[in-house]
């Protein structure tokens, strides 16, 4: 089983040497330098590897909090046209919450993130995750856990749609 890890360049480089100094093998992954505002993610996952034929797991955790709207929209679409029938992507969201701890607890999130260098770029109504995911080809799955309830906690697990965006 191949693991892909997709980041910037950089990031890339700082990964590969922490695992080389503490000795940790990593012959079952495959770097994948990509910058998702810029890069065709896409052809380099499948130039690295990854076969569209076969059905895969996106795991966009931490990801899409840090991406502009039309960003993450490219990336998903991306990610649809290559994932095969039995695939899978699990993605957690920013949502806004009409909770204010909820809302306390992102202000405090998007805060500290942005004195690291690293501003929160997305947040998005929970009313909506469906069409995002519907507009880039992914539908949620009908797994337990995955419907409307996952959608206002931020995590959602969803699948290919019938037919991938152009």
């Amino acid at each position: 089983m191949l693991w892909f890890e997709v980041d910037l360049p950089a990031t890339q480089q700082d990964k590969r040497s922490r695992l080389d100094r503490l000795g940790i093998g990593s012959g079952h992954l495959r770097f994948v330098a990509a910058d998702f505002t810029v890069d065709p993610v896409a052809g380099l996952l499948v130039s690295t590897g990854l076969d569209p034929g076969r059905p895969s797991l996106f795991l966009l955790e931490g990801v899409a909090v840090y991406l502009e709207e039309a960003v993450l929209r490219s990336l998903l679409a991306q990610l649809r046209r290559i994932a095969a029938h039995g695939s899978r992507l699990a993605i957690s969201l920013s949502v806004n919450s009409a909770s204010p701890e909820r809302a306390a607890r992102r202000a405090a999130f998007q805060a500290a993130v942005a004195a690291v260098g690293e501003p929160a770029r997305s947040v998005v109504e929970a009313a909506d995750a469906g069409t995002l995911l519907e507009s880039t080809g992914w539908r949620p799955a009908g797994e337990p856990g995955t419907g409307s309830k996952a959608a206002h906690a931020g995590f959602i697990v969803a699948e290919p749609a019938d037919v991938p965006p152009a």
